[in-house]
């Protein structure tokens, strides 16, 4: 019977999982719209140390279901644990590892009834994590463990893995052309500082950018978002248009891919 109720549990957040995946953020918007949820206070932590039980394991049924999930979502779970609170209550504790971050994760579930319902989810990060990333990342895993939606949750941190890759491999291109010079902003909302100059001078800096991976809040997606200071007033004026582009939300893939270029090619011409 146990095994059946940690089935069923495992099942909705399977199937929460991968609808969010596929629908995205739109059918998300009206999801959380609908939801009926309790509100209380989740904290943040950072973890000095694990205090965990590891001694209860899933059936093996049940953790499969788990790696089902997996590819689509785009992280892994690992040292998946399990510890009864009390009554129908109990807390699942599991490590999740992405191409980004890892991070700890407890979840605690009212299985009364079979309603499964999420009474607290907690976000557990190691002391070392990049602070330009956790600051990235902090506003909207704070607000999003207070709503004790798991679905959003792992669907937020899943776009921003997908975008974080894409922001490194962008930038691994310009260093190695030596378009960029890049500095972690381990202040207010985090982010990368991108100093933007000429392979020929690298000390000669046109525009210092802000790259930053930031949800939405209309929209509930994580979006590239750039703040840009002028740092040579001719080369700005002379290519206006390229870079206030950077400026609008929601860019693809293939629009930063497209900006970046014109950017390389505006800076060889301006040479």
């Amino acid at each position: 019977m146990e095994a059946d109720q940690e089935l069923i549990a495992l099942k909705k957040l399977r199937d929460e999982l991968m609808e969010t995946a596929l629908t995205r953020r739109d059918k998300l918007s009206e999801h959380l719209k609908t939801q009926k949820t309790k509100r209380k206070n989740v904290k943040i932590t950072l973890a000095n140390e694990t205090t965990f039980l590891k001694d209860v394991q899933f059936p093996e049924h049940v953790a499969e279901l788990i790696k089902l999930t997996q590819n689509a979502v785009g992280f892994m779970y690992n040292n998946i644990n399990k510890k009864w609170i009390k009554d129908s209550i109990w807390l699942y504790n599991v490590d999740v590892s992405m191409k980004s971050l890892n991070f700890n994760l407890d979840l605690t579930v009212d299985q009364k009834d079979d309603n499964n319902e999420i009474i607290d989810i907690m976000c557990h990060f190691n002391e070392g994590i990049d602070s330009s990333l956790f600051q990235e990342i902090y506003p909207w895993v704070l607000s999003t463990t207070k709503d004790k939606n798991f679905s959003f949750l792992m669907s937020a941190f899943s776009e921003y893995n997908e975008k974080y890759i894409l922001r490194k491999k962008i930038l691994f291109k310009l260093v190695n052309k030596k378009f960029v010079t890049i500095k972690k902003c381990t202040e207010e909302e985090g982010g990368l500082i991108i100093y933007i100059h000429s392979p020929k001078s690298l000390e000669k800096y046109y525009a210092e950018y802000l790259w930053k991976l930031k949800m939405n809040l209309i929209t509930k997606s994580i979006d590239h978002c750039f703040t840009i200071d002028c740092l040579d007033q001719d080369f700005v004026d002379a290519n206006q248009n390229v870079i206030e582009d950077f400026c609008k939300r929601g860019l693809k893939r293939d629009q930063l891919e497209k900006l970046w270029n014109d950017l390389c090619f505006a800076i060889d011409q301006y040479e």
